[in-house]
């Protein structure tokens, strides 16, 4: 009987002992809704490492990575995901759940190449696993990580979520992997009331959808039942989207101000990324029941007011962002005040015709563009500043009688817009009201089909891009009689080649005589603000400063071609060759730079680097150490374009970093070229160098020239050219030995006569 006794006070206080040290756990404190607690656990273990155990330390990694996430910091997500997998990788199942926790930061970013190898990575290694070796929580966050990774993948599969429900046990986890699944749900619905098709299956999906949120809401409820919290805000603005897609749009407008005020306490906002994308969900429901007519232009003023007062919590979250994550800026698109207010100032614009709203929009592309979070923004929302820019560029397009065409894209609702700066006016443009987006979503090769061509560009998607994004752009042009265009170009349209697209026929031999390139020289920029403080004076370049790596030696293919290319024009050109492998050779002032060899772009990241060798490269970030005034860079490696945006506006490929440090011009390429097919191009390119031409001339004459004679569009059409003009002068001609000839001609035509008449004087005597 004592030893009954015993036994049960020490299994009590082994219950008791454990419920005491769970509680401390972070993860199980931000799970049980004591999201504070977790905090101040987290912190106290960070600062004192030793003191802590592994497990403890395990846990306080695994809640800051799952904590980041909901509060929209991914880069300190990825950071603890990490952390994390460095103290736990004991089993397969840990490599498993560490790639689909990597697949997912990915999906975040946008970048489905990237999530799609993690995950791949991490169903190779949970096939390795024996499920009775790990608690079912776990197996649940694992499906749940990667059904929500796979969502924009060739993979996208359903059944992931569904098993993810399955194995949930925890009432946080469960809500989580509902919500998913509504996410899921939701995509579906997209697509069908894009298509316009399925009614009925669009209605199932919207059911089911609901259901699940309602699920989701129900097991928030038990953890916060005061209903303010992360989980519950996510919640209520996912069901708001549903709403809206199914037409809801009073029951949509009700669910964001929920989801606002799940995320205060005591007047205290305490996720200011979710507050910032309520208040922007919000501002979409006014334009799109503007746009349904089912109200006035006090939903436009309603929206704009709606943007403005989320900018202050945005800017927090960036300022948080750069604080946890280390990163300058992180302009995350699709909830970005800034890109929503140019829609709905289009919309006003369009209404009352007043010009200031075109200046306001103005400044409001040059903030998504190129302003950092450090960067003081009142300046680009001055209008008179604004009006300055406009003035400056109308001014240079009079002088050198061309138009500047500046993209402006926003989700939420979607539109795609232009700025359109001519000799005598600037318009703004709606390209495509709903139509660009939704197309991009999911038509993928609407730009992709310019990264990767076939000999055979499909013509179906070079016109359909003509229409959306340039259609109504040409008709004002071709009135004005304007032939030259600098487009300055967007994220989403990065990797779309304008010259490609088709205008007017389907004729069999297409490019020749129906593409833009026929009708229009087109340059490219990274920014309007930028370009308005070009004067406009173009540079004179005497030598061309040639790299050609040596790669004999390496493990990347010798240019075997490019090499012939370099002797061909050095009989034209002053060249300073050289094959070494020193990077610094790229950081030159007033150069003209031919890089013949080999770019790789990270896979993982926005990074592109320059190969010089094995272990020598260059990064597309290194150039922004330097200033690179008047120097051109022609960059014939593969795919020296292709870079990638995370979210935003900008681009971060090649040309983008070398315009920003003010590089006088870039050509790159959109994708591979082969050796043989660059050095041919090159060669013709130079010869119009030679004779006079101005670069961007001497590039679109070049790709005419093979265009009619019927080089496929993979072959030309790859090569896009950024910033301003260049011409390159000729070497001067050496008369030395031309001189020498004559001398040794005239004396020993001197010698013939002397002898000539030696011999007569010899006969004569």
């Amino acid at each position: 009987m004592i030893l009954r006794k015993l036994l049960l006070q020490i299994l009590i206080l082994l219950f008791y002992s454990n419920s005491i040290y769970s509680q401390k756990m972070p993860l199980q404190l931000f799970w049980q809704g004591k999201t504070e607690l977790a905090l101040n656990s987290a912190e106290a273990i960070l600062q004192s490492k030793n003191n802590y155990s592994t497990k403890e330390l395990i846990s306080c990694y695994d809640f800051l990575a799952e904590y980041y996430l909901d509060q929209g910091h991914y880069e300190a997500n990825l950071k603890f995901i990490n952390l994390l997998f460095k103290i736990k990788h004991q089993s397969s199942f840990d490599s498993a759940l560490f790639y689909a926790r990597t697949a997912n930061y990915y999906h975040c970013y946008i970048s489905p190449d990237s999530s799609y190898y993690f995950g791949v990575k991490a169903q190779r290694a949970f096939a390795n696993f024996k499920s009775n070796s790990c608690d079912s929580n776990s197996i649940a966050r694992y499906y749940g990580y990667l059904g929500n990774a796979f969502r924009n993948t060739a993979s996208r599969n359903i059944s992931f979520l569904d098993s993810a429900l399955l194995y949930s046990k925890e009432n946080f986890i469960k809500a989580i992997n509902h919500r998913r699944y509504a996410t899921f749900l939701i995509d579906e619905m997209s697509g069908n009331a894009i298509r316009n098709k399925n009614k009925a299956r669009l209605i199932y999906d919207y059911r089911c959808c609901i259901n699940h949120l309602k699920l989701a809401e129900k097991f928030a409820n038990q953890i916060f039942p005061n209903k303010k919290s992360d989980l519950h805000s996510r919640i209520f603005d996912l069901w708001a989207l549903a709403e809206r897609i199914n037409g809801n749009i009073e029951l949509s407008h009700d669910l964001t101000q929920k989801a606002r005020f799940s995320l205060i306490e005591h007047q205290k906002v305490f996720n200011f990324f979710e507050y910032a994308a309520s208040l922007n969900s919000d501002a979409s429901n006014k334009l799109n029941q503007y746009r349904e007519k089912k109200g006035d232009i006090n939903l436009i003023y309603e929206a704009v007011k709606s943007l403005e007062t989320s900018i202050p919590y945005w800017e927090d979250f960036l300022k948080e962002e750069v604080k946890v994550s280390q990163k300058f800026f992180d302009d995350r698109y699709s909830i970005n005040p800034y890109v929503k207010l140019c829609t709905s100032y289009c919309e006003l614009y369009k209404k009352t015709n007043d010009i200031k709203y075109l200046y306001i929009i103005q400044g409001l592309s040059c903030i998504t563009k190129n302003a950092s979070i450090n960067s003081d923004k009142s300046k680009l929302r001055n209008i008179e500043n604004n009006r300055n820019i406009i003035i400056k560029l109308q001014q240079l397009s009079k002088k050198k009688n061309y138009a500047i065409i500046n993209y402006i894209a926003a989700q939420n609702p979607n539109n795609l817009m232009a700025i359109v700066y001519m000799p005598d006016t600037t318009l703004l443009i709606p390209c495509a009201d709903v139509d660009f987006l939704k197309y991009y979503n999911y038509n993928s090769s609407f730009v992709d089909i310019f990264r990767n061509p076939t000999k055979n560009i499909p013509k179906k998607i070079l016109f359909d891009a003509y229409n959306i994004c340039f259609k109504k752009i040409d008709s004002v042009l071709q009135k004005k009689g304007v032939k030259n265009i600098n487009i300055i170009t967007h994220g989403l349209l990065n990797g779309l080649n304008f010259e490609l697209l088709l205008t007017d026929t389907l004729s069999k031999n297409v490019f020749a005589e129906s593409s833009l390139i026929k009708k229009y020289k087109i340059m490219y920029h990274s920014s309007a603000s930028i370009l308005s403080n070009y004067e406009g004076d173009t540079t004179l370049y005497s030598k061309i400063c040639l790299l050609e790596p040596d790669y004999k030696k390496t493990s990347y293919p010798e240019i075997i071609f490019g090499k012939d290319f370099t002797k061909k024009i050095e009989m034209d050109f002053d060249i300073e060759l050289n094959q070494k492998n020193e990077n610094n050779l790229f950081f030159r002032n007033n150069q003209l730079i031919q890089f013949i060899g080999h770019i790789k772009s990270h896979e993982f990241s926005n990074e592109q680097f320059i190969i010089m060798s094995d272990s020598v490269y260059i990064k597309s970030s290194d150039f922004l150490q330097y200033d690179l005034t008047g120097s051109s860079y022609l960059l014939n490696g593969c795919a020296s374009n292709t870079g990638k945006h995370e979210m935003n506006n900008r681009v971060n490929n090649l040309p983008n970093y070398l315009m920003n440090q003010n590089a006088t011009s870039v050509i790159s390429t959109m994708w591979p070229i082969d050796d043989k097919d660059n050095a041919e191009f090159l060669e013709k390119f130079y010869n119009y160098l030679s004779e006079g031409l101005s670069s961007s001339d001497a590039l679109r004459r070049t790709k005419i020239y093979f265009a009619k004679n019927n080089y496929p569009p993979s072959m030309w059409g790859a090569y896009i050219y950024y910033g301003n003009d260049f011409y390159l002068s000729k070497k001067e001609t050496s008369y030395l030995y031309l001189y020498i000839s004559i001398g040794m001609i005239l004396v020993i035509a001197l010698i013939f006569i002397f002898l000539k008449k030696l011999k007569l004087r010899n006969n004569t005597l």
